[in-house]
């Protein structure tokens, strides 16, 4: 699987259980967050692949899959803690076009330029015969 194909899969399955909207799907596209409502970014970070037989005739690639939820300061985090909960029920355990998930963690990260973030991390890994 490519490092595309594997972006496309994780947004695809996103995009058709992701009940919000203002989504930043990522690679290196323009973005312009609203100014004053909740939005997410989705990246997919592959971190190693490694040969899993002898014969290195099969590859497995482990990564994680990160949803960063913002939502302006100084409207509570509810509102991002239900976001991040959607996303675990969205990705947490499931597997979908070879990519088998794992449990997904979320991550309280902070206030920053006007923005309350909290993540929520799903590790997966995807094997390919070659």
């Amino acid at each position: 699987m490519s490092a595309e194909s594997l972006r496309k899969a994780v947004v695809d399955r996103f995009d058709s259980l992701w009940s919000g909207s203002y989504v930043d799907r990522g690679s290196n596209h323009k973005f312009d967050p609203p100014v004053d409502a909740p939005w997410v970014r989705i990246q997919t970070q592959p971190f190693a692949t490694d040969n899993i037989d002898v014969g290195g005739s099969l590859q497995r690639t482990e990564g994680e899959i990160v949803v960063q939820c913002f939502a302006p300061t100084n409207t509570g985090e509810r509102g991002l803690l239900l976001m991040a909960d959607e996303v675990k029920s969205i990705f947490q355990n499931q597997t979908f076009v070879g990519v088998q998930c794992y449990a997904t963690s979320t991550i309280k990260v902070g206030e920053s330029g006007g923005w309350y973030q909290v993540n929520a991390n799903t590790v997966f890994q995807y094997d390919v015969y070659s």
